[in-house]
């Protein structure tokens, strides 16, 4: 497959996904973003410094992993635009999309792999 051939699948894939989510970057929170976020005072953080930091990312309380890495995204989605949810749904979806290329390139590299082929 041919790298232009790969651009024009990852962009096309992208783009599937944004309209189908699209309708959604509207609407509110649920679920569990309640506890999570909105009454997750942790995740008010005003300036980016190491004390603010750690504070958002030890703020989970989800299970026994507490999911740092989500907590420390919603807190600087918070520093930069509140508790609006389009943006945390933006910001989502835009992670999301750029996991998705990643898992494309890792499966592309996997599958013209050396080691895979003996």
């Amino acid at each position: 497959m041919s790298c232009v051939r790969n651009r024009h699948l990852i962009l096309a894939s992208i783009l599937l996904c944004w309209l189908i989510y699209l309708p959604g970057l509207y609407g509110t929170f649920y679920f569990d973003d309640e506890p999570n976020i909105l009454n997750n005072s942790a995740l008010a953080i005003t300036e980016i410094n190491f004390s603010s930091l750690s504070q958002v990312y030890n703020s989970g309380s989800a299970r026994l992993l507490k999911r740092p890495i989500p907590m420390l995204s919603f807190g600087l989605q918070h520093l930069a635009h509140g508790f609006d949810p389009f943006y945390f749904k933006m910001g989502n979806l835009l992670i999301h999309c750029l996991v998705g290329i990643g898992i494309f390139k890792l499966v592309r590299i996997l599958i013209v792999s050396p080691v895979l082929k003996t």
